[in-house]
Order: C-alpha cells, then sequence, then structure tokens
C-alpha cells in the first residue's frame, strides 16, 4: 500500500491558524506556541510545497496565491475533519454501556449472552468492569450488577431495582430433597401433604439488583 503523501501535519495547521488570524502571533496564542516555533513551522510548510504562502504588506503578512489556494483547502479539510471526529466521538460515548458486576455472574450469565444482546441492539456495545462481588464499585458505570448490596449506602439501597430472586446450590439441592419426600409422602397417604416447602431457602435467598 503506498505512503500517503502529505504535508506535515503540525506545519499545516500552524498554516491554517496563522491564514485564518492573519498573525503569527494570535496564532500562536490559539496553538499554545511560542511565536518562533510557528515561525518554523511556516517556513518548513513552504520549504514542502518548494514556494513562498505569504507576502510581506507593511508589518503584517499576507496570503499570496499559493498561500490562499492553499488556505481553502486546509480550512475545509479542517472543518471537515472537526465535525467528523465529533460526530464519532459523541456516537463512541453515547451508544456503549458501562457495566459492572462480578466476575462469576459475567462468565456464567452475561458474557454468553451478549451474542443475542447485539443482535438486538447492534449499535449498543457494552463495557464490562468485572471484579469480586465483594469489591463491585461503580468505578463510573452506567449499571451495577450485585446480589449483596450490605457495603452500599442506604441512598444506593433505595434505588435498587429488584431483577429476579436467586439461590445458593445447597438450597437448591435442599428444595429438591424437601420435593421428593413431599411427592413420597402424597404417594403414600390418603391425604396428600401440603406443606410450605421452601420457606427457610426463600427467606435466605439473596435477590440480584440493578443501580
Amino acid at each position: 500500500m503506498p505512503v500517503r503523501s502529505l504535508p506535515p501535519l503540525s506545519a499545516l495547521r500552524a498554516f491554517e491558524s496563522t491564514a485564518r488570524n492573519q498573525s503569527v502571533t494570535k496564532a500562536a496564542g490559539e496553538l499554545c506556541r511560542t511565536h518562533g516555533a510557528v515561525s518554523r513551522q511556516l517556513k518548513l510548510l513552504q520549504s514542502h510545497i518548494g514556494a513562498p504562502l505569504f507576502s510581506r504588506e507593511g508589518t503584517g503578512i499576507r496570503l499570496n496565491q499559493t498561500g490562499h489556494a492553499l488556505y481553502l483547502l486546509a480550512s475545509s479539510v479542517f472543518e471537515q475533519l472537526e465535525h467528523g471526529y465529533a460526530r464519532v466521538r459523541d456516537q463512541a460515548r453515547q451508544s456503549g454501556l458501562h457495566v459492572a458486576c462480578s466476575a462469576t455472574f459475567a462468565m456464567r450469565w452475561l458474557v454468553p449472552n451478549l451474542a443475542d444482546f447485539y443482535r438486538a441492539e447492534p449499535d449498543i456495545r457494552i463495557r464490562l468492569s468485572m471484579t469480586s462481588a465483594r469489591e463491585i464499585r461503580t468505578e463510573g458505570a452506567d449499571l451495577v450488577i450485585a446480589w449483596d448490596l450490605t457495603s452500599y449506602s442506604e441512598s444506593d439501597r433505595e434505588r435498587a431495582i429488584r431483577l429476579a430472586p436467586v439461590s445458593s446450590d445447597r438450597c437448591v439441592r435442599r428444595l429438591m430433597r424437601q420435593q421428593r419426600a413431599t411427592a413420597f409422602a402424597s404417594a403414600t397417604s390418603s391425604q396428600p401433604t401440603r406443606g410450605r416447602i421452601g420457606t427457610s431457602c426463600a427467606r435466605s435467598a439473596s435477590e440480584t439488583v440493578v443501580k
């Protein structure tokens, strides 16, 4: 692939500012450079193009024909780049969603389901911050998914939105054993047992929340 034949971009920027302000001093102030640094950039650009770009007019400077043609081109390119870059930057910031959650939740549920989410919402990208469940911090996240809110402030707990009940593997196994015992009792008794199965587990189960 051929290398682009472009002028020194820093020199071109110095030239565009000088031509627009019609002053090396004003350009130096705009670019936060010294007068000498801007002058050197202008000399570099004139050497690169092989022709002068300004003509002296008293104590000031004025674009000559070559300089005027280059200024029209440079100002158009810089304006297009400025607006295009702002658009891309805004799209990148607005379309992303920063989610903080535990590594376990991310790897076991969130990441496996991201493909379906991206198919439904192709313009939104997810950025994950994964850490241990006990060390989740917002870190500027838009959403925080957690199941233990004891380390969060009262205001954060009030803003939390319940997503779904969750339970430990031990509690699930205990529920299954109780269900099997109940089914056996129902099959051997004329009056089926109607107990409150899982009440203790339900009370101890934590909840997944997001804020």
